[in-house]
C-alpha cells in the first residue's frame, strides 16, 4: 500500500466513530485487493526472478487483506444476533482470500471485492448514524490545504501547544 493512503488511512482513523472504523478496514480490504490484482495483472511471464517477486507481492497484499478481516472477526459482539451472519461472510470471505493466494489468480477476488463493497455500503449508511464520536480522544485536530506545490496536499497540525495532546483510547 502507498505511503499516502497508509497516512489518509490513519487520519480518517483517529476521527473515526467506532462505525466509521469498520468502514475504514473495509476500505483497507478493498485497497489491498485492488493493488494485488494490480500486481498480478502487471506480471512479464519471461522473466522468471520477477515474476517470483511479484508473486510473492501479490501474496503480501492479499496476507495483509486476511489480518485485516481477521480483526473484524475478532471484534463482533457475539451478543447480537447478526454477528454470526457475519462471521459467517468473513470466514467465507478469508477462504477466498486464501484460495487466490494458493493458487495466484483473481478470480475469487472479483466475489469478494463485490461483497466487501457491499458491506462497506451497508457500515456507511449505519455510520452516518452514529452520533458517538471519534473513538481516539485528544487526538490533534489536523487542518488540510492545499500549498503552492504540484497539487500536494499538506497537513498541518492546529493548536500544537495544547497541553491535553495525545491519543487516548
Amino acid at each position: 500500500m502507498k505511503k499516502e493512503l497508509i497516512q489518509d488511512f490513519v487520519l480518517r482513523t483517529s476521527q473515526a466513530s467506532r462505525s466509521e472504523l469498520v468502514v475504514i478496514l473495509y476500505d483497507i480490504i478493498l485497497e489491498d485487493i485492488r493493488a494485488s490484482r494490480e500486481i498480478l495483472s502487471g506480471i512479464d511471464e519471461s522473466d522468471q526472478e520477477k515474476k517470483r517477486s511479484e508473486i510473492l507481492k501479490f501474496r503480501k497484499e492479499l496476507k495483509q487483506a486476511q489480518k485485516v478481516m481477521n480483526e473484524l472477526m475478532s471484534a463482533l459482539d457475539f451478543h447480537y444476533k447478526l454477528s454470526f451472519e457475519l462471521r459467517r461472510l468473513y470466514v467465507f470471505i478469508n477462504q477466498e482470500l486464501i484460495r487466490a493466494e494458493r493458487s495466484n489468480t483473481t478470480e475469487p477476488l472479483i466475489l469478494v471485492e463485490q461483497m466487501v463493497q457491499k458491506l462497506k455500503s451497508a457500515f456507511a449508511e449505519v455510520a452516518k448514524e452514529d452520533t458517538s464520536g471519534p473513538v481516539v480522544q485528544n487526538a490533534q485536530h489536523l487542518a488540510a490545504g492545499l500549498t503552492y506545490g504540484k497539487s500536494r496536499l499538506n497537513e498541518i497540525c492546529i493548536d500544537l501547544n495544547d497541553p491535553n495532546r495525545g491519543f487516548t483510547a
